[in-house]
Formats: C-alpha cells, sequence, structure tokens
C-alpha cells in the first residue's frame, strides 16, 4: 500500500483539525529516520509520529506515547528543540494537491517563525527546517546538488519543491486541451491503472487501481475502449475532496487479514472497515503489518456478501445520478410564468419591433420592462419558442417533485439493503 497525495491531502485536513493550533510539549526522534512530536490540542495530548522511513513513509497520530530511540542527538533534533518546543503549531497546508508534501508551520514566542517541510517521496523521502524566508535551516538527509538546475537540500540554501511532473493535473486546471490529454491516455495501450500512474500527477497504484474499477468495474481492466465521461468522473469523485474535504477512511480487510488502507472506500480490494480517521486506519494497518496473523475463522460467505454489497452500491450510485439530473432539469421558480409574460408582451408590440431588434422596452405603471430578443427570429416564432418552453417547464414543475420523491423512497429502500 501507499501513502500517496491523497492521503497526504486527507492526512493535512485532518491533522489540521485535530492539531491546529497546539503547543509543542516534547520533540523526540523514535529511530535514526523519524520525528515524534508531543501536541497540546482542543484539550488532549496527542503524539504526532513522522517518518521518512521505507517501506511506508507517513506522519500520523498514534495512541502510544513516542518515546526517544537514538543514542546521539542529531543537529535536525537540535534545531526542532530551539525552534519548534514550547511553538504553536499554527497550520499543516498542503502546498501542491497532487504532491506528498506538507509544511507544519510553527511559531515560537522567542525564535520566530519556522517550517518543517514533510517531502513524502519514496526513497526520496526527508525532513526539513525551513525560516521564514524560505532558507533552510538543516535537513534530515542533505542533498548537494550533483548537476545544473538540481535542488540543494543543504543548511542555508533557499527550499525548493521538488521538480514537477511532466504528467497530467488529476482535476480540471482550465487548459483548453485537459480533456484532449485525458482521452489520449484512455487509447494508450495496456491496463487503465499502469497507464493513468504514468500520464496522472499524484497517483499510486492503489488509487489508479479504485480509479480503473470506478470506471470499469475491473480494477485491471485495459485502457483501451474505458469510457472517457466514466473516468473523467471518477477521477473527480475521487480528488474532489482535496479542495472541499468528505473523506471516509478506512482499512480493506480479507477475513482477518488486513490488505490496505485509504481515505476513500477502497472498492477493488475485499471488503472496506470504515475508519474514525485516517490515523486510526493506518495504525490498523501496520499493526497488522508486523503481525500477520491468519483469519481465525474463514468465511464462507465472504465472496457472496460482497457480490451483493456491489451490487447495492451500484443501486445507491444508479439513483444518486438521477437525482442530481432532476436538479439540472428543474426549471426555476416563475420561469414559466416569465416566458409567457415576454411572449404576450412581444406579440402585442409586433408591430413595433425592427428586424435585428436585441430588445424590446415595455413601458409599465411604475418600472419598464426589459426582454432580450433574438434578432434571427421573427417576434411570431420567438413567441411560440417561448410559449414552447414555457408549457415545458410548467410539465417539468409538476413531474420533477413526483419522481424526485420516488427516487428518495427507492434510495432509503437500497440504504437498508447496504448492511447485509
Amino acid at each position: 500500500m501507499h501513502f500517496d497525495a491523497l492521503c497526504t491531502a486527507c492526512m493535512a485536513q485532518e491533522l489540521q483539525r485535530m492539531l491546529c493550533p497546539g503547543r509543542v510539549q516534547q520533540v523526540v526522534m523514535p529511530d535514526a529516520q523519524s520525528l515524534g512530536f508531543e501536541i497540546y490540542a482542543n484539550g488532549a495530548r496527542r503524539q504526532l509520529l513522522i517518518t521518512v522511513n521505507s517501506p511506508l513513509p507517513r506522519l500520523q497520530v498514534v495512541s502510544y506515547k513516542l518515546r526517544r530511540g537514538v543514542e546521539h542527538e542529531t543537529p535536525v533534533l537540535l534545531l526542532l528543540r530551539k525552534y519548534a518546543r514550547d511553538a504553536l503549531l499554527i497550520s499543516i497546508v498542503q502546498p501542491v494537491y497532487w504532491e506528498r508534501v506538507l509544511y507544519l508551520n510553527f511559531e515560537h514566542r522567542e525564535s520566530g517563525a519556522t517550517t518543517l517541510v514533510v517531502e513524502l517521496l519514496g526513497r526520496q523521502s526527508n525532513l526539513l527546517l525551513m525560516r521564514h524566508d524560505g532558507r533552510i535551516l538543516d535537513a534530515l538527509r542533505r542533498v548537494a546538488p550533483q548537476q545544473e538546475g538540481q535542488r540543494a537540500l543543504l543548511p542555508g540554501a533557499v527550499y525548493a519543491l521538488p521538480p514537477a511532473p511532466a504528467k497530467l493535473a488529476p482535476l480540471d486546471h482550465g487548459a483548453d486541451d485537459y480533456y484532449t490529454t485525458l482521452e489520449s491516455i484512455v487509447h494508450s495501450p495496456g491496463r487503465l491503472w499502469k497507464v493513468l500512474v504514468e500520464h496522472l500527477a499524484g497517483l499510486s497504484p492503489t488509487a489508479a487501481r479504485e480509479l480503473a474499477w470506478r470506471t470499469t468495474g475491473d480494477a485491471e481492466a485495459a485502457a483501451e475502449g474505458a469510457n472517457l465521461l466514466a473516468l473523467a468522473e471518477a477521477i473527480q469523485s475521487l480528488w474532489l475532496p482535496t479542495q472541499q474535504g468528505g473523506w471516509h477512511p478506512g482499512i480493506a480487510r480479507r477475513g482477518a487479514s488486513i490488505e490496505g488502507f485509504a481515505p476513500y472506500e477502497l472498492h477493488f480490494l475485499s471488503s472496506f472497515e470504515p475508519a474514525g480517521d485516517l490515523s486510526t486506519a493506518l495504525e490498523t494497518f501496520v499493526a497488522g503489518l508486523a503481525t500477520r496473523e491468519p483469519a481465525k475463522v474463514a468465511d464462507a460467505y465472504a465472496g457472496q456478501r460482497r457480490a451483493v454489497a456491489a451490487l447495492v452500491r451500484k443501486a445507491r450510485q444508479r439513483i444518486e445520478r438521477q437525482l442530481a439530473a432532476l436538479a439540472g432539469d428543474e426549471p426555476a421558480p416563475g420561469e414559466a410564468a416569465r416566458l409567457r409574460t415576454n411572449a404576450e408582451w412581444l406579440l402585442a408590440f409586433s408591430s413595433q419591433v425592427e428586424p435585428g431588434q436585441q430588445t424590446l422596452v415595455v413601458p409599465l405603471d411604475e418600472a419598464s420592462l426589459l426582454i432580450e430578443l433574438d434578432p434571427r427570429k421573427t417576434p411570431f416564432e420567438q413567441a411560440d419558442q417561448w410559449f414552447a418552453r414555457a408549457a415545458k417547464c410548467e410539465r417539468a414543475a409538476r413531474w420533477i417533485p413526483q419522481r424526485r420523491e420516488q427516487l428518495r423512497r427507492d434510495l432509503e429502500f437500497v440504504e437498508q439493503l447496504a448492511p447485509i
């Protein structure tokens, strides 16, 4: 499993809510590649673990007390004791939503403002303490540039984010060729999840397999022939919480064995078990990695249960899409009356409308009514069109509430089947 950009975004929001603002009471190094912070926030002491140790670099709140695990104090630890201990943790920010980088911003009453940069980049993961002007105080792993243009992660150097990959941003960033590029991805040879990892920024194999499942119903499906709109919708559903919140973290189980974790529901693995927060899911997953206890009791009906749950999930998604479509088709209040009024006044003043005229001003008792015209149509053609649209709006106003109520009853029925 992977602590990817989506996990990073979820954890940033989770820790911001849980720890900020919080007073740092202690800083320790549980091992040579990890930092531990005891933070008092919201009336409780919490233990924040940050590790760049392979195979799972991550940060999380843990339920146990973090203790010193190194024999000698390192320069980074000494600096953190000066700048972060007794400081306020003000905010936790993900500077680029598809990057595995976080800024932990501290404010010390004597030492001023500093930022701990957490780079969760696999084998290149690192921890850096940065001054308010962007210059590095020190790094857990110092990196001297080997060639021109390479980042220098050394004391005194100006910090720069990791180079952006030459990949498509996950969310539509407004570029004219966004969907053209996404369509070219769909036509690439190979499995869809591998193609997505190769061409879409911020995706781990776990997230890519989930996207393939949400697009095609098969995590191992081929890219060729995948529906572009279904893929775009799946990408939006996975990434929009990075902008709006609303994560649903949990773990995937196969019996008593834990297969993975994620800040979103994993469909392509076995049964998904929601967790209270991502930190809890991570701690459960890591504990499972350490023990690897086999399931004590086999569940003979697990396969059938997953199949039924998948059908219920698809039914719920279909109803929710229909409800969303109804909302888009529902006319605005008073729209039918407005169209009829405009059509009637246009017919009444049709003899005064010149060819190509774009507006008609109708004098009323207390004010004037401004009617926008289509210069390509005659007044009679325009009025006929408005009368037809008004009738359609009236039919929709009668039919849509009835259909919405029926769909809501269907959704309630499907929700009752969800625990199966």
